[in-house]
């Protein structure tokens, strides 16, 4: 062998030893200072079950890395339920609402799954609309004011034919959160996220998982983080104290609503009108369900389970108050507005007389309450779809 083979293979092995002793040794060190650290050389390939663990530039959180059914896949964090056949004539529906008609954020409960009303209403207009396509935009702890933001950003991109709302329960939210009420277009979650970058980023902001080396990268990361903070450090006038987040930058809200528009059910009528306007504009029809919760309307349980959910339900209480009395006091004032709506259907008494469970909790009916959503919901839509003006818009 010649000696510039021999150079080149001890060259090689050299490296390949300092990298696995690299990697090695930052394993270690990063286990000694509880740094995140992975399996060496290459990090653990990880399938995340249906969780709100991504981030939203507009609502600051959304549907991360996510295992779902075949009959659904996810795209910027919409569900499509489809069965595989695309036909440009096909009629697309776009759903708007919280979690009730999120598509993953309850599918880990084993009553409800992936098994929402969107998804229920998909599988009946497929039954009549070869290649309906069913658009879910819903999402956890959505208002109707997320819900008119929804509809401007992603929905109108979609130019559906048909546009619902299942809402009303989450106008609540107005009750639990002062800020909410004066800036309901701002979700807590938008405002934690947006607070952050007015801070500096701590150590677990700069180290990221990397697939190949990830424990020598994550090392590199934090050494590249503690030798700039100490820099920062040294720079700094002793006799000057580190500003705060508030001393950084100014957080903006927007303009506070006030007086009148600070109620719940006038923001609520405001966006369901701005949603309906915005719908007939692009060409589409718009619909809004009053979602049924329990404890409110006609609905009497007759189940163990519904029985006892109503009795945990009965004992919630907060700042507001009584949870039971302050959203029948809510609902009763939705049920008006809802009467002088022509778009607007009340569903609250929709359960009405059934002897089995419909309830997963107080606030999120299971798959058989989801199925009567969805079999209340359809006959609106369907009469809708087949409308010649609608069947004919482009």
């Amino acid at each position: 062998m010649s000696e510039f083979k021999k150079t080149l293979l001890f060259t090689a092995f050299s490296l390949l030893f300092a990298v696995v002793a690299l990697e090695l040794v930052s394993f270690a060190v990063a286990e000694m200072k509880s740094f995140p650290n992975d399996r060496p050389f290459v990090a653990r390939t990880v399938t995340h079950d249906c969780d709100l663990d991504g981030v939203d530039a507009l609502f600051g959180y959304a549907v991360g890395a996510c295992r779902t059914p075949d009959f659904l896949t996810l795209r910027e964090g919409l569900g499509f339920y489809y069965d595989g056949q695309t036909q440009a004539s096909a009629p697309t529906i776009l759903t708007l609402g919280g979690s009730t008609t999120d598509p993953v954020v309850m599918s880990k409960r084993s009553d409800i799954g992936f098994d929402t009303w969107p998804k229920y209403l998909a599988d009946r207009c497929r039954e009549g609309f070869e290649g309906c396509r069913v658009v879910n935009a819903g999402r956890a702890a959505f208002t109707s004011s997320q819900e008119l933001l929804a509809l401007v950003r992603d929905g109108t991109a979609l130019a559906p034919k048909v546009v619902i709302s299942l809402n009303g329960i989450n106008e609540f939210y107005a009750f639990k959160d002062e800020i909410f009420r004066e800036h309901p277009y701002v979700t807590k979650q938008q405002r934690a996220v947006t607070a952050e970058a007015c801070d500096d980023p701590g150590l677990g902001d700069v180290i990221a998982h990397s697939r190949f080396l990830p424990n020598t990268r994550s090392l590199v990361r934090a050494t590249q983080y503690k030798l700039q903070t100490m820099a920062e450090a040294k720079g700094a006038a002793p006799a000057t104290p580190a500003a705060g987040p508030k001393d950084r930058c100014h957080l903006t809200l927007g303009l506070a609503r006030e007086g009148d528009m600070a109620d719940p059910v006038k923001q609520w009528t405001q966006n369901v009108r701005s949603m309906e306007a915005l719908a007939r504009t692009n060409g589409a029809r718009y619909l809004v369900f009053l979602q049924p919760t329990l404890g409110v309307g006609k609905y009497v349980p007759a189940d163990e389970g519904d029985l006892a959910l109503w009795d945990e339900m009965m004992k919630v209480r907060g700042e507001y108050g009584s949870y039971h009395e302050t959203i029948n006091a809510l609902y009763g004032d939705l049920r008006v507005a809802c009467r002088e709506l022509d778009f607007c259907v009340d569903l609250t008494d929709l359960f009405e007389g059934q002897s089995g469970p419909v309830y997963s909790d107080a606030r999120h009916p299971n798959r058989s309450g989801n199925q009567l959503q969805a079999k209340a919901i359809w006959p609106e839509v369907e009469a809708i779809l087949k409308a010649p003006s609608v069947a004919a818009a482009p």
